[in-house]
């Protein structure tokens, strides 16, 4: 792999090692391409404060410490800027004012939760196991919706909501996120740091239908700390679960720009 754009830096407050300490890795590992991709703030209701991401506070510095770095890899390394974020309709609009300050590159789509935005009534963590129906078409129902804004280069852990309920429910809402993605000309990413924590992504069953669907894909490290720009066993063991699957591996992806 000689690209890699699902990166974090420590101002989502569970990430660990600078911006530079970061670029240093992936340079000596051999990169062309490396994207910062950390957690976006959001502007949510009054008095809500996220542990989880940045503050609108923090993005001014976070883009200029990587514009920094772009410079004095010039030549030897591209770097870009964007964010992992997720689709909250009722205040998306409002993140898209305060990206347009930045010269912001991609976005990933995220989609942690749902239902309402974090820190709303209604709000629905991905991760907690569940086997309701509702959820898992609410889950799918925003994740496409989020894919037809146009703003997103790549879908991030696609198969993060934690569904454990009837199979073929699963299987059929997973093809209706894959032909959009696939409609869309947007990436899915099959993610290397829910395999190194054990988690319940990826879901085979998920890239089973990628597979089938001819879904583009492409790897991502999702990497929290400087050891995991590069984690070779990881790799080996990603590109076994591609083979596995009959997944169609990108080696790089079209950056979107998320302002139009």
């Amino acid at each position: 792999m000689k690209t890699s754009y699902h990166n974090h830096t420590p101002r989502c407050h569970h990430a660990f090692g600078t911006e530079e300490e970061f670029a240093a890795a992936a340079y000596a590992a051999g990169y062309e391409k490396f994207g910062f991709s950390d957690h976006t703030p959001y502007p949510f209701r009054e008095g809500y404060v996220s542990s989880v991401r940045m503050s609108i506070g923090e993005m001014e510095g976070y883009v200029r410490s990587l514009l920094s770095l772009r410079e004095r890899y010039k030549g030897k390394m591209e770097i870009y800027i964007g964010f992992e974020t997720e689709y909250y309709p009722q205040y998306f609009d409002r993140l898209l004012d305060e990206y347009r300050k930045y010269p912001i590159d991609y976005l990933l789509l995220g989609q942690h939760g749902f239902g309402a935005a974090e820190g709303d009534e209604g709000w629905i963590n991905s991760f907690s196991e569940t086997d309701s129906a509702e959820k898992l078409l609410l889950y799918t129902d925003t994740v496409i919706e989020a894919i037809r804004t146009g703003r997103f280069s790549c879908v991030a852990h696609p198969d993060v909501f934690h569904f454990v309920g009837d199979a073929d429910l699963y299987r059929e809402q997973a093809r209706r996120l894959i032909r959009t993605a696939n409609a869309c000309g947007v990436l899915l990413e099959v993610n290397m740091y829910g395999t190194k924590n054990e988690r319940h992504y990826p879901n085979p069953l998920f890239w089973d239908e990628a597979g089938a669907l001819g879904a583009k894909v492409i790897l991502g490290r999702d990497a929290h700390s400087v050891d995991r720009v590069e984690p070779v066993e990881e790799y080996l063991s990603a590109m076994q679960f591609v083979e596995k699957h009959k997944l169609d591996l990108q080696d790089d992806m079209r950056l979107i720009r998320p302002l139009f």
